[in-house]
């Protein structure tokens, strides 16, 4: 009777350390169940901010390149607008010529991108001035980016000189109205995929969070009724469902072992007990 008691006495002191340690477990479960919707709302706002981060460089560096391109573009186009026009009129200009002046300043404005044209000696004082109104009465400020403009009209000065010898300018506007437009559009557009990209990022964390919270709460659901049953010594119907080929899976497989070591360890006990 004596070696029969020794194990009764070891099989209660198992059984004891296996409900503490399940029932602290448990305890700990229902402490971190409130942390369930914060593990999904972590993993969603970490994806979302990683996109958003990657997104804004994105969006900074391919707003940068388009300015530039389009500066490029405008400022080497209005130069070589204002340039031609300094070499189609220099003799006019140097011979006071003020009739071929005025048709060469005439025939350049039928082009539609040209806003206005102003040709004058270094003393300032104006010889022709043809085109856009405003633009001419407004106080001239050469333009060095087209994306600064705040009135569509890019504003460009060449100078008329013979030999290094400074006799005048022609200041001249390039009407950028539809560029900036263009150049507006594609920022939209930029924008506008960027935050269809930025709630489908979104959208795909929070299924996929919502995946793998689901394995977790079929594991979390087994671990309360396993708690349950060290309670009763009734281990039946405690098994998870094991999905997929992964590491929630392993874990899955895992727990089912644990619950058929704990069934049998209790099947076994219970026989001692049946047997005393």
């Amino acid at each position: 009777d004596q070696p029969r008691s020794r194990g009764l006495g070891d099989v209660y002191k198992r059984q004891t350390l296996e409900r503490w340690a399940f029932l602290h477990y448990q305890g700990r479960i229902r402490k971190g169940a409130s942390m369930r919707l914060s593990l999904r709302t972590k993993t969603i706002t970490g994806v979302a901010s990683i996109t958003a981060a990657l997104l804004f460089v994105l969006i900074v560096t391919i707003f940068q390149f388009l300015n530039e391109l389009v500066d490029s573009s405008v400022k080497k186009s209005a130069n070589t607008s204002a340039a031609l026009f300094v070499s189609t009129t220099k003799n006019a200009f140097l011979s006071y010529d003020l009739s071929s002046l005025d048709a060469d300043v005439s025939e350049i404005l039928t082009n539609p991108n040209i806003a206005y044209v102003r040709v004058k000696d270094k003393n300032d004082r104006v010889f022709v001035e043809k085109g856009d109104a405003a633009a001419l009465n407004a106080t001239f400020k050469q333009d060095t980016s087209a994306s600064h403009t705040d009135d569509g009209i890019y504003d460009t000065q060449a100078p008329i000189q013979v030999n290094g010898t400074l006799y005048g300018y022609v200041e001249m506007g390039l009407n950028i109205a539809s560029v900036t437009q263009s150049v507006s559009r594609v920022k939209n557009w930029t924008l506008t995929l960027a935050m269809l990209e930025f709630v489908l990022v979104g959208l795909l964390s929070y299924l996929l969070g919502s995946y793998l919270m689901g394995q977790l709460q079929s594991l979390l659901k087994g671990a309360k009724h396993l708690g349950e049953a060290v309670k009763d010594n009734n281990y039946r119907d405690i098994f998870v469902e094991v999905r997929g080929k992964d590491e929630l899976s392993e874990l899955a497989g895992a727990f089912n072992h644990l619950v058929e070591r704990l069934k049998e360890e209790s099947g076994q006990r219970q026989r001692v007990e049946d047997e005393l």
